[in-house]
């Protein structure tokens, strides 16, 4: 269980600040007869807001005045792992994220959040597949089922990755 944040001024002004918060939760169960860690079933949640709070702005050589603004954005991710023979790990994620508060564009018109790209609804679902080649590599496998109404082509989107991942240097001890 974790949490985080920050706290600090941003670029918009001297009234302008940004709240960063967020919350981790890891669950992991291991029978009594495993073998190097395996097999196990972990859950995994984490979660993460910001408060972004942006000063008021009246241009010198222009007449534009933007006024001050409050957004807040979060999101968070679950997955759900299950390691069911050495090596390999099979698991379903799904994401989400979503705000409130409208932005402004450069000439200071109110932009609705719901048509940002950056700050609409979304949401992810994934299943994956993981074999862990040794001890410092693995290949993933995953399939994205993605929802969102700024996608190009329409709200829906569907990916396929294939992700290699390679450690160098030292790392954690192990319990086996």
């Amino acid at each position: 269980l974790g949490f985080s944040g920050a706290f600090g001024p941003n670029a918009t002004g001297p009234d302008g600040y940004t709240y960063i918060y967020g919350g981790d939760l890891l669950v992991r169960w291991l029978p009594a007869t495993n073998f190097r860690g395996w097999p196990f079933l972990a859950w995994q949640t984490e979660i993460m807001g910001r408060t972004y709070k942006s000063a008021s702005f009246s241009g010198e050589d222009t007449p534009i005045f933007i006024p001050a603004a409050t957004l807040t954005d979060w999101g968070l991710y679950t997955q759900l792992l299950y390691g069911f023979s050495y090596g390999w790990v099979v698991g379903l994620r799904g994401e989400f994220g979503t705000g409130s508060g409208n932005d402004v564009d450069a000439d200071g018109n109110p932009v609705s959040r719901e048509t940002d790209p950056f700050r609409s609804n979304r949401f992810r679902i994934s299943p994956l597949l993981t074999y862990h080649l040794t001890e410092f590599s693995r290949l993933r496998l995953q399939f994205n089922y993605d929802h969102a109404d700024f996608l190009p082509g329409g709200p829906d989107a569907y990916t396929i990755w294939l992700g290699a991942e390679v450690s160098f240097g030292a790392h954690a001890a192990h319990t086996y």
